[in-house]
């Protein structure tokens, strides 16, 4: 019993020994915090006006790029793309304002309903539908489907990427649809002006050059979210 008391407190001091002393442990702190500052992060009504911001010069962007098509906007395009707006400022609220708020429910729900919404007037909006075989077998129509689905795709990721990037490390629980909902108000922010200018009316182009790209925005937001929003 005696031995092993005596190797007990050997042991102790072995440890003892490896730990640093007082003074090295305030060198290390000192050297480890000394030049910290403290910064004062950007409020949630902050991010949002911030983003809200960009969604609007994202839109009017898109629509100054192409200004000249804008006259033969016709009445019910601009309601529909009015109402688009509008449903990119709920996002924005429910999706990354309010996300402690909101339950992850309602979230999820907004990440899925409205891109199978966008689908839905898609089918409204159109002018006919041919067979996907005619539409592949059109070079022009598919050309024109994928500048017009890689343009959209690009400039909602653009948005998305920068909405991301104000409310970075902001969400610790439920980044990915955070993300998700920040690619869907970009993908939207391009989508919308986009389908305004756009002179495709055939329901194949609609669905995979707008409502394609827009679906591929959500989703890389969902991929960029779990990176860039957790904290």
């Amino acid at each position: 019993m005696e031995t092993d008391e005596l190797f007990a407190t050997l042991q102790e001091k072995e440890q003892e020994r490896a730990l640093p002393s007082d003074a090295c442990n305030k060198q290390i702190r000192a050297a480890c915090t000394g030049d910290l500052k403290a910064c004062q992060a950007m409020s949630a009504k902050t991010r949002s006006l911030a983003s809200l911001g960009l969604l609007l010069f994202v839109g009017l962007s898109v629509l100054l790029l192409a200004r000249q098509r804008l006259s033969g906007v016709t009445a019910a395009a601009l309601w529909g793309a009015t109402g688009w707006a509008l449903i990119q400022v709920l996002v924005l609220v429910f999706g990354l304002t309010r996300q402690r708020g909101s339950s992850a429910r309602v979230r999820v729900g907004l990440a899925l309903l409205v891109p199978t919404a966008f689908f839905g007037y898609l089918t409204l909006i159109r002018s006919s539908t041919s067979s996907f075989s005619e539409f592949v077998q059109q070079p022009q129509q598919t050309q024109h489907a994928m500048h017009c689905g890689l343009f959209s795709f690009v400039i909602g990721s653009v948005a998305a990427v920068s909405i991301m990037l104000l409310w970075r490390r902001t969400d610790p629980f439920t980044p990915r649809i955070t993300g998700s909902l920040a690619g869907l108000a970009g993908g939207l922010a391009a989508a919308t002006p986009v389908g305004l200018v756009c002179p495709g009316t055939d329901g194949w182009h609609l669905c995979l050059a707008h409502g394609l790209s827009l679906v591929l925005v959500v989703a890389l937001g969902a991929v960029l979210g779990r990176r860039w929003l957790s904290p």
